[in-house]
């Protein structure tokens, strides 16, 4: 057992499931980055079925393998009970850390912020359906190299499985999350900020995603993505936070609703091409390459399954007539100001 001066300064907690392919990538790039430093490794395996847990346990200090799928949230919280150190980076297994700025990240800590996520992109792969969602992180997520704070006032998008938190810092607050469902980053996030607490974005750490997503994976992340919307409006209900989501994004798809609705197609055309302006945007920018024409597939096939299952939420789900009223509120304030967002950081700043 260490004692309290051999407590490591930083703890690496990894989420692996079937990551054979790169687990080893990952941890080389932490004992490279991280030499002269005191540090430990945590691998919380989520039930993989291939060699991910016996490659890794020699060169990691604290294993968990968990006895059945459980998924990514409940993962993560059973890796940050066993951390020794109070600074936690939380890395996905198939990513490999580039740059870890050390001291940019203890200045951003001693201003009050208590979770600092990075940003990372996928190997060049141009068949990668995971390339198209680095043009979201790029044109809708607004992550150069820029630090962007967060607060109740405006919301940054937090990436949960490459980030750094101060576990003293957050007060309690832990991970929860759903299998097959993708909402557990924004829902930590949103406790953190619905308590007045800071999250950032900073460059200060970089990685390369080696995760390769074909059509079949792109479209179960795409599914994952649109049910977990009326899980977090219900888990945001049932926490009293009132204001689920601030992306800048379009979150939910309002205008495409409204366009079921009116006969014109003149109209209806309109309502479209404001539903997916960012993509349509990020269409013409990148000059039709195929992982923008990825991302509009992702955007209309995401805003139809999320329709369907807000409605299915909204009609079967245990609501009282006043939580349907507030659901319904904070679908429209929280599309408002996401669209409004977005066209302000786009074109006017």
């Amino acid at each position: 057992m260490k004692t309290k001066l051999s407590m490591p300064e930083f703890t690496f907690l990894l989420i692996s499931r079937n990551a054979s392919n790169t687990i080893l990538k990952t941890i080389q790039s932490i004992r490279k980055l991280s030499r002269g430093k005191n540090i430990e490794i945590i691998l919380v395996d989520d039930h993989s079925e291939d060699a991910t847990v016996s490659m890794a346990k020699p060169l990691c200090d604290k294993v968990l393998v968990n006895k059945a799928r459980m998924g990514i949230g409940f993962s993560r919280q059973k890796g940050l009970a066993l951390a020794s150190a109070n600074r936690v980076f939380i890395i996905d297994s198939d990513i490999e850390i580039t740059s870890i700025n050390f001291k940019k990240l203890d200045q951003l800590f001693s201003e009050g912020i208590v979770a600092i996520s990075g940003s990372y992109n996928s190997n060049d792969n141009q068949s990668n359906w995971n390339k198209a969602l680095d043009l979201r992180r790029k044109y809708i997520y607004f992550k150069d190299k820029r630090v962007s704070i967060a607060d109740k006032s405006r919301y940054v998008t937090f990436s949960g499985g490459f980030c750094v938190i101060d576990i003293e810092k957050i007060g309690g607050i832990k991970y929860f999350g759903k299998k097959d469902t993708s909402a557990e980053d924004v829902l930590f996030q949103l406790k953190l900020l619905h308590r007045g607490l800071k999250t950032a974005y900073s460059p200060a750490l970089v990685g390369i995603h080696h995760h390769h997503r074909n059509t079949r994976s792109f479209f179960q992340k795409v599914m994952a993505d649109s049910v977990a919307y009326p899980w977090l409006m219900s888990l945001c209900l049932k926490n009293k936070i009132s204001m689920p989501v601030l992306e800048q994004a379009f979150n939910f798809p309002i205008f495409l609703i409204t366009s079921f609705f009116i006969p014109n197609l003149q109209i209806k055309l309109l309502l479209l091409i404001l539903e997916f302006f960012p993509q349509i945007y990020i269409l013409f920018t990148e000059r039709f390459s195929p992982n923008s024409i990825r991302l509009l597939i992702y955007a209309i096939a995401q805003s139809l399954i999320k329709v369907l299952a807000c409605a299915k939420d909204l009609i079967f789900g245990k609501y009282s007539s006043s939580d349907r009223i507030l659901y319904i509120k904070n679908l429209l304030t929280s599309d408002f100001i996401s669209k409004t967002n977005w066209f302000k950081q786009t074109f006017i700043q």
